[in-house]
């Protein structure tokens, strides 16, 4: 059997009432059936990002400004992006390329947007739409194959520099 990865979930919002709690219940169930799920020391990163305003959230840009970009460079990320809005929070998606290709991380080609999430997730973090699992699926799948392809060749090649010194 394949090693599990250590996949590291990451929610942006800190609002009370949030529907990112259904997001990351989402996501990280789909994670739970072939690896963990832990809080760092990770093979790679899935951010459940909320759009704010056509933004990201600035509880996510604060932390992430808050880690040290030596410990993330290098390591697979993933995006799943969420909002009331029919756009499933696309427009974070694209910043959120921007600021994490700054922090030395590479992000996998496919993204899972979800539109009108308070909708599409239930509570629970469960849908009855199987094109967004499907999608879900896809963007998970890219981060376990970069995961397991960049922790098996660092093994014996050093990662360079992730900036200039």
């Amino acid at each position: 059997m394949t090693e599990k990865l250590k996949i590291g979930v990451v929610i942006s919002s800190t609002r009370e009432v949030r529907i990112g709690e259904r997001v990351t219940t989402f996501v990280k169930n789909a994670i739970l059936k072939d690896h963990e799920v832990v809080v760092f020391a990770l093979d790679a990163i899935v951010l459940v990002c909320a759009e704010y305003n056509w933004c990201l959230p600035p509880a996510l840009t604060n932390l992430m400004d808050n880690i040290p970009p030596h410990t993330v460079a290098w390591k697979p990320c993933g995006f799943v992006t969420y909002a009331i809005g029919p756009m499933g929070g696309s427009r974070a998606a694209v910043q959120l390329r921007i600021f994490t290709g700054g922090m030395g991380m590479i992000a996998v080609p496919t993204g899972t947007a979800i539109p009108q999430a308070h909708e599409t997730l239930d509570e629970s973090g469960n849908t009855e739409d199987n094109k967004l699992k499907e999608e879900l699926d896809v963007t998970l799948k890219q981060v376990y194959w970069a995961a397991r392809a960049l922790k098996s060749y660092s093994g014996n090649n050093p990662a360079p520099n992730w900036a200039p010194s």
